[in-house]
């Protein structure tokens, strides 16, 4: 409503909803960001006060051909890259290394081969990740953190990993990033505004981005997901639990189970209107 009265000491709760094909941006109450809540409560009024929300359009996921990751990374067949550990477990929640996220990615190069220019002091030539690190970083993908270290077994922050991912794809900055905790200062700010036009990220609910928080295994999943526009059947998926590789720490129920699944699992598959129907493989 443009205007609403509220006895003087009531409360009045305002519930926001965005149409279809938008989302809410930010909302502001007296001039002032709250985040892109949902639902706001104006408690104990004893003077007025002004709420506006803001909404911006829902991006789809670019096609990975527009946004030159298929140059880059093998989109066409749905390959398993991520994996979980000897344990049977996947560690969804568990924070992914520089060194994971290395190799993540190597999985998905086309051009495995190419030329190694690049090496580090602490990554030894026999490391698991070790052709992984140094043949991205060999072709401009991964940087070190200084001093000729990668620092393979730190935990990657939101941010590297977006800056990371845009390294495939070219760099689109028109617009802007609306998270109350990304300014035009930050080095990553082109980063994180390509990615949202892309439709890789979205933030979290409170309007923010979390940049220096570190990323999650299931979370470089989803974005990895998008970034390459793989989606789950989930119909499949939970037809054929028995027949694909699933962990023992994950069940349907994660919020992350299904682009997981995705993730982990080799298929065919075919795409339709909004995602993609996997198919039985042949006998």
């Amino acid at each position: 409503p443009s205007s609403a009265t509220v006895a003087k000491g009531g409360s009045k709760a305002f519930t926001i909803t965005a149409d279809e094909g938008w989302q809410i941006a930010d909302v502001l109450v007296d001039g002032k960001s709250v985040g892109a809540v949902s639902s706001y409560t104006f408690e104990n009024v004893k003077a007025g006060h002004t709420i506006e929300a803001l909404f911006r359009a829902e991006h789809q996921i670019a096609d990975p051909d527009d946004t030159g990751v298929s140059a880059w990374l093998n989109t066409k067949e749905h390959n398993a890259y991520l994996h979980g550990y000897t344990d049977g477990s996947f560690g969804p929640g568990h924070n992914m290394t520089r060194a994971e996220a290395a190799q993540m990615f190597y999985n998905l190069l086309l051009d495995q081969d190419a030329a190694k220019t690049a090496s580090f002091d602490d990554v030894a030539s026999d490391a698991w990740y070790a052709d992984a690190v140094n043949t991205l970083a060999s072709i401009g993908i991964l940087q070190g953190v200084g001093g000729s270290r990668f620092a393979p077994e730190r935990s990657i922050t939101r941010a590297e990993f977006t800056a990371i991912a845009m390294r495939f794809a070219k760099l689109d900055t028109r617009g802007e990033a609306s998270f109350s905790d990304v300014s035009k200062d930050d080095w990553f700010y082109g980063q994180v505004v390509g990615a949202v036009r892309y439709g890789w990220i979205t933030g979290y609910e409170d309007g923010t981005f979390r940049p220096n928080h570190t990323i999650t295994r299931a979370e470089a999943a989803v974005l990895t997901n998008r970034l390459l526009a793989r989606s789950p059947d989930e119909r499949y998926v939970d037809a054929h639990s028995g027949g694909i590789r699933q962990f023992s720490d994950m069940t349907s129920g994660h919020w992350a189970y299904y682009p997981i699944m995705e993730a982990a699992n080799s298929h065919d598959y075919e795409k339709t209107t909004n995602s993609e129907r996997w198919l039985q493989p042949e006998p």
